[in-house]
């Protein structure tokens, strides 16, 4: 039986799967990787409540009340293997989507500059360049990943974190060459901005990742 909460999940639009980590209660150090389905009796998820620029996010709090696990839903028999297993793709794919919002934000932030746009260049071919740079080391570590004695940890989590200010750089780079048109609610450059409000909290967030790198200092 599970007993228990998780206090912010996301993607928890019927119907759903949770995957999530547990403990025993008698020892801590047995642990296992769960997913269970979203009708799953015991499986109650709060209400979604109202967020800033995150509600197409299905995010709330979900409590586990008794809740059964049969052994075809076990992932893992044991948590820290199985995050260091998946950590390099995890965070790998989570640098790609903000490769992808970065690049795009890029590239219309230099679509729009007009003449008054001239003082952003630099920084556009600036932050181009960084990106640029960011894609290249994602590739390598990518073509890498099949080995994962071969990547260090430290270095996937820096440039997760790096990815993170790129994107959010970009964006607000986009929104000031876009000008009013990026701030109606139905444009394109509108639901970047959603997307790069994301990134700080998104798992692992900007503050673990900066945790994570401190303690590995």
């Amino acid at each position: 039986m599970l007993n228990g909460r998780i206090p912010w999940a996301s993607n928890l639009i019927a119907p759903f799967l949770v995957v999530t980590a547990a403990a025993s209660e008698s020892d801590v150090h047995q642990t296992i990787v769960v997913a269970l389905h979203s009708t799953a009796p015991g499986l109650d998820p709060a209400p979604y409540p109202k967020l800033l620029a995150l509600d197409a996010t299905g995010s709330t709090t979900i409590a586990l009340r008794d809740v059964k696990i049969s052994a075809d839903s076990v992932i893992a028999t044991d948590v820290h293997r199985f995050v260091h297993r998946v950590l390099g793709r995890f965070l790998l794919l989570q640098g790609a989507f903000c490769s992808g919002l970065a690049n795009r934000s890029i590239e219309e932030a230099a679509a729009n500059l007009g003449a008054m746009g001239d003082p952003l260049r630099s920084d556009l071919a600036s932050l181009a360049a960084d990106v640029a740079e960011a894609d290249d080391q994602t590739v390598r570590l990518a073509a890498a990943d099949v080995d994962r004695h071969a990547i260090d940890d430290r270095e996937l989590l820096s440039l997760r974190l790096r990815w993170s200010e790129l994107a959010t750089a970009a964006v607000r780079l986009e929104l000031a060459a876009t000008g009013g048109r990026g701030y109606l609610s139905s444009s394109a450059t509108a639901r970047r901005v959603r997307e790069a409000a994301f990134l700080p909290i998104q798992a692992p967030t900007e503050v673990l990742l900066r945790w994570l790198l401190s303690r590995s200092a």
